[in-house]
């Protein structure tokens, strides 16, 4: 109903299911348990539109933390300030970790027009600044997103799923509390709306 869902290089499959573990030797946030997974959108390494964004909560077992953590573009207070920043406009490039088996670079910028409003393509792990000044705009922009009174924390039961306007809306997880036992799995879905 939401559009064509895109192929996820991840699993091979138009979706992917993951664990978060108590331990993990990932080269990506997303299974990290006990660190926060920082505000961001999805397909920002990949050529492809990624409007939507459907995430399930599939096994939860001796889970204490890990809320997902939404941010709307217009309930953030510095939106305008970031928005208008010189280097909003500049294309950053962005390169995936192996894990994601994606073997190609893309230059995003990182704010746009869609429909006269401010659109996002944003994630501070897999972004490659060329200068200071750029990796100091990249870091400030993320401490904004992550303060911000706006961000919504929800504990999402098993069975339960959200789905984001990728364009208008960063996600991200809280930080688990320390369990040998942690096992949470989730599935996730992303694609374009339908024209």
């Amino acid at each position: 109903m939401l559009g064509t869902p895109n192929h996820d290089s991840m699993s091979g499959k138009y979706y992917a299911r993951f664990s978060v573990q108590d331990t993990d030797s990932s080269d990506s946030y997303l299974r990290q348990a006990y660190r926060l997974f920082t505000l961001h959108t999805d397909g920002t390494f990949v050529d492809e539109p990624t409007d939507w964004l459907l995430m399930m909560k599939m096994i939860e077992q001796n889970a204490r933390g890990g809320e997902s953590r939404l941010l709307h573009l217009d309930d953030w207070k510095e939106l305008d300030m970031y928005v208008n920043h010189p280097l909003s406009s500049h294309k950053f490039t962005y390169k995936a970790p192996k894990s994601k088996n994606v073997d190609q670079e893309i230059e995003r910028l990182t704010f746009f027009n869609h429909n006269n409003q401010p659109g996002v393509c944003f994630i501070d792990q897999f972004v490659y600044p060329e200068s200071i000044e750029q990796a100091k705009y990249l870091r400030d922009l993320s401490n904004s997103l992550e303060s911000d009174d706006s961000v919504l924390e929800l504990e999402l039961p098993v069975g339960d799923l959200v789905v984001v306007n990728n364009i208008f809306w960063l996600h991200g997880r809280a930080a688990f509390e320390k369990d040998p036992n942690l096992n949470r799995e989730l599935l996730r879905q992303r694609g374009r709306f339908n024209q």
